[in-house]
């Protein structure tokens, strides 16, 4: 064994065992640093951790490698027009994605791309260009709702 091993276990063996309020200090010293380190955006609260530990959760599979140098396949999104047309069913949808915005709020967009847009501004305070992405994100994740489905 070295030098340096046999002293601690020395040191460890005589020391007294460690108090509450020094492992409640280290606890808090320790659990600050994690906090700092979990620190998140305006706007994205626990959910937006899970979805980050899961990468597999509302990402489709590639269909198809990359383009030459380097641009990626432009994804197909939906229209505005049939999330506005079908506002009733998309806003439900709309209302889980962004939670902070009101119900009263929802009703009072009425399917208006600009009017959401303003309040997710507004609400989860980003700038337009995060609101912007944030929305876009969402649209392109839609579908036409199935006839005969809730």
């Amino acid at each position: 064994m070295s030098e340096a091993y046999k002293r601690a276990s020395a040191q460890r063996a005589g020391a007294a065992p460690r108090s509450v309020q020094s492992v409640a200090k280290d606890f808090r010293l320790h659990y600050a640093r994690y906090k700092a380190s979990r620190l998140r955006a305006p706007g994205m609260g626990a959910f937006h951790d899970f979805v980050l530990a899961a990468p597999w959760i509302a990402k489709t599979a590639r269909k198809s490698g990359r383009r030459a140098f380097g641009q990626a396949e432009k994804e197909i999104s939906m229209e505005w027009a049939p999330i506005q047309a079908n506002w009733e069913h998309f806003k439900i949808i709309a209302r889980v994605r962004w939670g902070r915005i009101s119900a009263d709020e929802f009703d009072l967009i009425g399917g208006r791309r600009e009017q959401l847009l303003a309040q997710i501004e507004e609400v989860y305070r980003v700038s337009t260009t995060m609101a912007q992405s944030q929305l876009e994100s969402w649209q392109a994740e839609q579908r036409e709702p199935q006839p005969g489905v809730a």
